[in-house]
């Protein structure tokens, strides 16, 4: 199908840019996001994800403020607004690729709203090819790149509006595409046990030998630079895999700025305290080794919290990401974080921390990531 973008001289395959040149189902497109104000005491998270070969856009917008979470999810079906990423009441626009995006949640029955513009202030950053096959089938073959800067606009909460400056927020975001194996349900014991499904007729059971694992992702901006990284280790704490790790120098725009080129990070060295009655994380500190010799330990003061799996990350109350909701459907509800029976069975599941950081004593902002709803084959 004919789409406005097939004007565009960007073709790489003879189909029409609103097609795949697969018919695998879990190909993915998504963007995600999160910022909080410095003193943690406003935070919000979006994600946007379309699927071309199930026939589904999704997205949800959260805010978390004074220890309630508002959530709202929306789900609608792809064709034929294939070239819209308008989902329900949120929205998504690129006002100027690489550097500028817009994220818009209108007014809905969860009582939030806001009207953001991020502008990337750090370069972005690349993490390497996604490419993995278990015995010949090909289970994840993605990109995906980062970007740190500023979110500026309005937070509307229960009637009550909260100008977004830049100079007092920090954002993150996230762009990916490709063939991910956690899109729709997974097979009943696949794993990714938050989001078990009916068994897939006619397919080999999945392999008993599973590891549950533990996977944290933290990134922080300071006055010159930015960095992140991905880190998966066993829950004694074993580090298994360190990836899309990078040091980025701040830019003025267009790309003006610090002369000075990425540098990976060779090594982290990342420990975490938990609060023994919650369970809940309380700080973090990680001794980063650079590729150019340089070390230095970042300690993460963790603020405002955020469930972000209530936007159906490894499923939540029967959603998740490419499931098929039906053909408009948009739903949400409001969390009470302090309390036991609205957080029963979530923590840690896929929660999003806001962050104060000090790093060699220059104090910046950032975000922290932990995720235990995984479990992963155990190498032969």
């Amino acid at each position: 199908m004919l789409s406005k973008y097939d004007e565009f001289l960007c073709h790489q395959t003879t189909n029409y840019l609103n097609e795949v040149n697969t018919s695998e189902r879990n190909w993915t497109e998504k963007v995600w996001g999160a910022a909080s104000n410095h003193d943690g005491s406003i935070m919000l998270d979006w994600g946007f994800g379309k699927y071309i070969n199930r026939n589904v856009m999704d997205a949800f917008g959260i805010v978390v403020i004074n220890g309630k979470q508002y959530n709202v999810r929306a789900s609608r079906e792809l064709q034929p607004d294939v070239d819209e990423i308008t989902v329900g009441p949120l929205s998504y626009e690129i006002l100027e690729p690489l550097y500028k995006i817009r994220v818009v949640l209108d007014e809905n029955d969860q009582g939030i709203s806001f009207d953001i513009v991020f502008d990337g202030t750090f370069p972005i950053s690349e993490e390497p090819h996604s490419f993995q096959k278990k015995k010949g089938v090909v289970v994840s073959d993605a990109r995906r790149f980062y970007q740190y800067g500023t979110v500026s606009g309005t937070v509307t909460v229960e009637g009550k509006t909260y100008v977004v400056k830049s100079e007092e927020w920090s954002a993150a975001r996230d762009r990916s595409w490709g063939i991910r194996p956690i899109v729709g349900l997974p097979p009943k014991g696949s794993g990714w046990c938050m989001a078990e499904g009916l068994d897939d007729q006619g397919m080999e059971p999945p392999p008993s030998n599973l590891l549950s694992v533990v996977i944290e992702f933290a990134g922080a901006q300071f006055k010159d630079y930015a960095l992140h990284y991905w880190q998966v280790k066993t829950e004694d704490g074993h580090v298994l895999q360190t990836m899309g790790s990078h040091i980025s120098y701040r830019y003025g725009h267009p790309n003006c700025g610090d002369p000075r080129k990425e540098v990976s990070i060779s090594s982290v060295d990342h420990s975490t305290e938990f609060d023994p009655d919650t369970g809940r994380p309380t700080s973090a500190r990680a001794t980063i080794e650079a590729s150019d010799g340089r070390k230095m330990t970042m300690d993460f003061k963790l603020q405002s919290f955020c469930f972000a799996g209530a936007g159906g990350y490894f499923g939540y109350k029967n959603w998740n990401h490419g499931k098929w909701m039906g053909a408009n459907v948009v739903e949400g509800e409001v969390l009470d974080l302090t309390d036991a029976d609205d957080m029963a069975g979530l923590l840690n599941r896929y929660d999003d921390y806001a962050c104060e950081v000090t790093c060699d004593g220059e104090i910046g902002h950032g975000l922290y990531n932990i995720t235990t709803a995984a479990k992963i084959e155990i190498p032969q």
